[in-house]
């Protein structure tokens, strides 16, 4: 990694500094780094935020800008990170005046989409995502009934799931 590689400290959903929610943003130099891992949750780690969003530039067109994008907390690669997209989505537009579209390439996630609007802001196009119903989640509890199990089945993913509670 280069030495003058750029760190954002940014505040999602918010207007005022030191409220929101924090996102760390940084823009990779190389295939190499974006592909390591290991190197892209220590940085995530170090940097301590709720989510760092990591971004590889792809290219570029008439008002619009490609990159590919991850995302990681000092836990874990997070799958899609919507305040972390805003994040990256603030700094690239504001590093970026004439760009108002920019597509993310978010590997498993999916295409993304971040268009700049007539009042400067920002709006977000992620996937559809599909509701999985889940009844009476406190009886379900309650009968011993493996949750973590029934999430992952339902969304065809490895689930991380805690519950805190009574």
């Amino acid at each position: 990694m280069s030495s003058n590689t750029n760190f954002y400290h940014v505040d999602a959903f918010t207007t005022q500094p030191f409220t929101g929610n924090p996102a760390g943003v940084m823009f990779l130099d190389s295939k190499d780094q974006f592909g390591d891992d290991e190197l892209l949750h220590k940085i995530a780690t170090e940097l301590n935020m709720p989510a760092t969003a990591f971004l590889l530039y792809k290219s570029s067109g008439d008002g619009s800008i490609a990159y590919e994008i991850k995302w990681f907390s000092a836990i874990r690669r997070i799958p899609i990170c919507g305040h972390g997209t805003l994040a990256a989505s603030h700094v690239v537009f504001q590093q970026n005046p004439n760009v108002t579209l920019i597509e993310y390439d978010a590997g498993p996630a999916g295409p993304l989409q971040a268009s700049r609007t007539a009042d400067n802001s920002v709006q977000l196009d992620f996937p559809a995502a599909y509701l999985v119903g889940m009844g009476d989640i406190g009886e379900a509890l309650k009968s011993d009934v493996d949750l973590a199990k029934i999430l992952a089945s339902a969304l065809n993913d490895d689930v991380h799931f805690e519950y805190i509670g009574r």
